[in-house]
């Protein structure tokens, strides 16, 4: 699954960081929260059979400009974790381990 989330500008949610390092409970906190202030939400989820049809990189980098492109407010800018998004439009800056720097990331 991948999401791709429109924060208001400035927006601070304290304990956000990499999904992995949270516990269930963490994680539905920030969920309600983060559905509380996001300006726009996409997630896309693909099974089994996709990803191995495309491999797992291809199917997340695939799974990721869609989640871009379906958000119902388009996005300025893109920060990826990890990721390279060459056929946007639009700037990206890919960090690694991004989900634990970047609290837009994390979100």
């Amino acid at each position: 699954t991948v999401a791709a989330v429109i924060l208001p500008p400035m927006t601070l949610i304290p304990g956000l960081n990499d999904s992995k390092k949270l516990t269930e409970e963490k994680r539905e906190t920030l969920y309600d929260i983060i559905m509380d202030e996001a300006v726009a939400v996409s997630c896309i989820s693909y099974g089994p059979e996709k990803i191995d049809e495309l491999n797992i990189y291809e199917a997340t980098r695939q799974a990721m400009y869609e989640a871009i492109r379906t958000l119902s407010v388009p996005a300025e800018a893109v920060v990826a974790d990890a990721m390279k998004l060459p056929d946007l439009t639009i700037p990206v800056e890919s960090i690694i381990k991004g989900d634990s720097k970047s609290a837009n990331i994390a979100a």
